[in-house]
């Protein structure tokens, strides 16, 4: 069996900045494609994950709930653990939207790993060995960029309006 990894999307769709939390098999997470761009956080799960986080939209009918167009992988929910890594990392990024840009045009790689408060880039084969097979005590993070340049503005000043600064 694949490893299982959690994912937390940030998808820009219509002028909006939606999350998607989610996760699944390592290698069938990583090939969800997108048409809108996207930065997908992702982190290996525990073998045993206790916990799982779910955001969307459900309606209470007389059968229980009935949840809105949610696929599998936002059905499973993600680790609470990559949940909390993730709104750390997103922070990150609106706060340091000049670093991620000049890395990943330097670069032109679209994967990083959140280390210590920064980022550095990947080779897209090590970003999924790190997923696959770090172990998961590690809470190794990567992440993988897939914004347009001509998308790039919009994406971090509607990042930076909905993931406020870190108050320390």
């Amino acid at each position: 069996m694949d490893s299982s990894i959690s994912f937390f999307e940030l998808q820009l769709t219509r002028g909006d900045l939606t999350v998607v939390l989610g996760s699944g098999e390592c290698e069938t997470v990583l090939a969800r494609e997108l048409s809108a761009p996207y930065v997908r956080i992702c982190m290996r799960d525990p073998e045993v994950v206790d916990y799982r986080v779910r955001l969307g939209t459900a309606e209470l009918t007389e059968n229980g709930l009935k949840y809105g167009n949610w696929d599998d992988f936002q059905f499973r929910g993600s680790s609470i653990r990559l949940f909390s890594w993730s709104v750390s990392v997103a922070r990150w990024m609106a706060e340091n939207q000049r670093t991620v840009r000049e890395l990943l045009q330097r670069t032109q790689s679209t994967w990083l790993e959140y280390h210590k408060g920064g980022v550095s880039p990947l080779g897209e084969g090590v970003a999924r060995q790190v997923l696959r097979t770090s172990p998961p005590d590690e809470c190794r993070v990567v992440i993988c960029v897939q914004i347009p340049e001509e998308d790039a503005d919009e994406f971090f000043v509607l990042l930076a309006k909905q993931i406020p600064a870190d108050e320390n």
